[in-house]
């Protein structure tokens, strides 16, 4: 035979592959996730920081939806290769459901198109239900409502935002760069509860930034160096999200979704405004600590990815 290949060992090395993704995908212990109480209330004070390439976000897209598997409805979660420029045969097959005549198909990759995430490296002042994260660095999670709120503060209101204004308060604003030691501000983190049907939610639309401030005020010019010095040292490379290893492959990607992928088209839609989320960020999980991502990702989902 012209064709002779060892099948035992190519399913074996797949199989190596899909466990190095699956690990890869393992609830990322360097994540800060704010705390909440029974009544969907809890807060943080944040301090923003740059990693040690003067990078102060990276932006990716992420999957989570639910579908119809062999065992009844399934929910999937995952990172989107197009984050970097590569497939997605997630993308590809929401696309496909998007050329459907058929509404249930455009509902479905409704619910399957990649959702905007941003991280960033934060220093925790203050947590409220959880004092033993205070004074440490972690990566911080977070959705196109925190976003809108990290871009105002460096830029001011949009233009259309302008046009409602009078000129007063147009010469009242004060831009600045979050995660600047110097000139930077506190971000206060709040959750506040959110009736969403008969789903108990949060929201955080009254989080804000609170006056521009130099981050340890409170120290000399000699101690606070020392002291930048020391948490700088402890920020993560957020050039990781660059990075193909980052995201999920194709093995894997099949190996969660089996059938459901199907025969995907060439074409890709863009599908990154296909759904307006104004993001008023409810939080639907009924569990006492939520995922600081600002749409229905928490420890649950992450579990998802360990079975």
């Amino acid at each position: 035979m012209k064709y002779k290949f060892d099948f035992a060992s190519m399913k074996n090395e797949t199989k190596k592959a899909i466990e190095k993704d699956r690990k890869k995908f393992q609830p990322d212990e360097r994540l800060w996730k704010i705390t909440v109480n029974d009544e969907k209330k809890g807060s943080a004070v944040l301090r923003f920081l740059p990693d040690q390439n003067g990078v102060p976000f990276k932006k990716y897209k992420s999957h989570f939806f639910w579908y119809e598997g062999p065992n009844g409805n399934t929910a999937y979660s995952g990172m989107c290769p197009r984050s970097i420029g590569e497939k997605c045969p997630v993308c590809d097959k929401a696309s496909d459901f998007w050329k459907s005549p058929f509404d249930v198909d455009k509902n479905q990759a409704k619910g399957m198109f990649a959702k905007e995430h941003w991280v960033a490296n934060v220093y925790v002042e203050k947590d409220q239900f959880k004092p033993e994260n205070e004074g440490k660095v972690f990566l911080y999670d977070f959705g196109p409502q925190i976003y809108k709120m990290y871009e105002k503060a460096m830029f001011g209101p949009t233009e259309e935002e302008r046009e409602d204004m009078d000129q007063d308060e147009i010469d009242e604003i004060v831009t600045f760069v979050p995660c600047d030691f110097e000139n930077g501000a506190p971000f206060l983190l709040k959750a506040t509860p959110k009736q969403i049907g008969k789903s108990k939610a949060y929201t955080y639309e009254k989080s804000k930034f609170k006056n521009p401030s130099r981050i340890f005020e409170e120290l000399g010019d000699s101690e606070f160096e020392g002291k930048i010095e020391e948490i700088m040292e402890k920020t993560h490379d957020l050039s990781e999200w660059d990075k193909k290893e980052k995201y999920p492959t194709d093995d894997y990607v099949k190996s969660k979704l089996g059938s459901f992928l199907g025969k995907s088209q060439d074409s890709v839609v863009d599908d990154s405004d296909d759904e307006d989320e104004d993001e008023t960020e409810i939080m639907t999980e009924t569990t006492t600590e939520k995922s600081s991502s600002d749409d229905d990702y928490g420890d649950f989902v992450d579990s998802l990815l360990e079975e």
